[in-house]
C-alpha cells in the first residue's frame, strides 16, 4: 500500500559537440511522495556521482585509443 516503484533511464547518444549522457531516475507511489524531499536529494547525489565515473571512464579510454592510433599511424606494432 505504501510501496514504491523506481526507474533509471540512461541515454548516451552523439551530438555535433561530442557526446550528451542523459541520467534520469523516476519514483512513483505513495512513499514516493511521502519521502519526495529525502529522495531529490539523494537522486541527485547517484546521478552526479555517476555521471562523473561514466565521464572519466569514457575519457581515460579514449586517451588509451588515442594512443593506440597514434602508435599505427606511424607504423608501430
Amino acid at each position: 500500500m505504501l510501496g514504491m516503484s523506481i526507474t533509471g533511464i540512461h541515454e548516451i547518444r552523439s551530438c555535433k559537440i561530442g557526446t550528451i549522457n542523459r541520467l534520469v531516475l523516476q519514483a512513483s507511489g505513495v512513499s514516493a511522495i511521502l519521502l519526495s524531499p529525502i529522495l531529490r536529494e539523494a537522486f541527485v547525489r547517484a546521478i552526479k556521482r555517476e555521471n562523473e565515473g561514466l565521464k572519466a571512464y569514457c575519457e581515460s579510454h579514449h586517451r588509451i585509443n588515442d594512443f593506440a592510433n597514434q602508435d599505427k599511424l606511424e607504423g608501430k606494432p
